[in-house]
């Protein structure tokens, strides 16, 4: 019976949203007719392999009988990217082709959900930067590390390659040899 339960796309094709994703699950009985029943139980499992759970940490699943054998199911407020390892149980039986290895990433970087933090880099050290004013020495490097969210509040990436910023100097910068 387990064997006869399918998915209505390949998950494993794309990267999926970590905002959420969708799909049908069709159930057939062991001649391929659709089946009429609507009691069939579904669990839906997500685990990181490279990812991490950060973000709105509330992973919500949902597993709706539509008609004919068909089950809508949802995967929501992930808060999380990277590959994971996805599994579809019917019956607490993996179905045809679960577990699936899928990819997620987050939506474009918003701006109210970043954060930037400023580290002082010397020779010797990396420290925290919590002043609004940077004071650097003539040798001392400046990390910026950006933790970037999408909407959701999940972790993502996408978006950093368009990220700029001005430095704005309170006194004029003295260079050797001026």
């Amino acid at each position: 019976l387990t064997e006869n339960c399918v998915l209505d796309r390949d998950l494993v094709a794309e990267p999926l949203s970590s905002a959420g994703f969708d799909f049908y699950i069709e159930t057939r009985d062991p001649y391929g007719n659709s089946r009429s029943s609507s009691s069939e139980r579904f669990e839906l499992d997500l685990s990181p392999v490279e990812g991490q759970y950060e973000g709105s940490f509330e992973i919500k699943s949902d597993v709706r009988y539509v008609s004919g054998g068909t089950y809508y199911a949802q995967m929501s407020h992930l808060g999380t990217f990277g590959k994971h390892v996805f599994s579809v149980r019917h019956e607490g039986r993996h179905i045809h082709g679960s577990p699936f290895m899928i990819n997620l990433i987050g939506g474009k970087i918003d701006a109210d959900n970043a954060d930037a933090s400023f580290f002082r880099v010397t020779s010797s050290s990396s420290e925290l930067i919590k002043a609004k004013v940077l004071n650097l020495g003539i040798d001392d490097d400046l990390k910026i590390v950006l933790q970037g969210r999408d909407s959701n509040g999940a972790l993502t990436r996408r978006g950093l390659e368009s990220i700029s910023f001005v430095v704005y100097w309170n006194e004029p910068l003295y260079l050797p040899g001026q």
